[in-house]
C-alpha cells in the first residue's frame, strides 16, 4: 500500500510537472507571439511612415510647381512687351528671393541682344514681386526650389 501510495504520489508529481512545463511552454509561445506581433507592428509603422514621407514629398513638389506656375503667370501679366522687337528673341533672368518672397536681385544671365527687350523682362519681374507664396515652404524646399530661379522670356509667352 505504501508502494502504491508512493507510485500515486510520483504520478501526481509527474503530472503536475508536466502541466507546469506545458504552461511554461504556453507562456513562452505567447511571449514569442507577442514579440513577433510587436515587430510586425513596428515594421508596418516604419512602412507607413515611409509612404507618408513619399506622399508629403510629392505634395510638396506639386505645391512648388503650382507656386512656380503662379509666379510665372504673375510675371507674364506684369510684362509690357516692347512694341517693336525682332522675332525669336529670348532672355534668361536669374531671380534671387528672400524666404519671405521679397525679390533680392534680378539680373540678365543670357541676353536677347535687344536692350529694350531685356529691360522690359527685368521690369516685369520687379513689378510682379514680392512672391509671398514661397513663405509656405520649409527652409529646405525654399532653398532648393525658390532661393535662385532662372526665368526665360520670349515674345510669344
Amino acid at each position: 500500500a505504501k508502494q502504491q501510495a508512493a507510485d500515486e504520489e510520483r504520478k501526481k508529481a509527474a503530472a503536475l510537472e508536466a502541466e507546469r512545463v506545458k504552461q511554461q511552454k504556453a507562456l513562452e509561445d505567447a511571449f514569442k507571439q507577442a514579440e513577433a506581433e510587436a515587430r510586425a507592428l513596428e515594421e508596418l509603422k516604419k512602412k507607413e511612415e515611409a509612404e507618408l514621407a513619399v506622399l508629403n514629398a510629392l505634395a510638396s513638389e506639386k505645391a512648388a510647381a503650382n507656386v512656380l506656375d503662379a509666379m510665372t503667370t504673375r510675371i507674364t501679366r506684369a510684362w509690357r512687351r516692347p512694341v517693336a522687337f525682332k522675332g525669336g528673341l529670348e532672355v534668361y533672368l536669374r531671380m534671387a528671393l528672400a524666404s519671405n518672397g521679397e525679390l533680392v536681385d534680378v539680373r540678365v544671365v543670357k541676353s536677347s541682344g535687344d536692350v529694350l527687350f531685356d529691360r522690359s523682362a527685368l521690369t516685369a519681374v520687379k513689378r510682379a514681386a514680392p512672391f509671398g507664396e514661397v513663405k509656405q515652404f520649409d527652409a529646405a524646399t525654399f532653398e532648393e526650389k525658390f532661393r535662385s530661379l532662372t526665368v526665360k522670356f520670349r515674345p510669344e509667352d
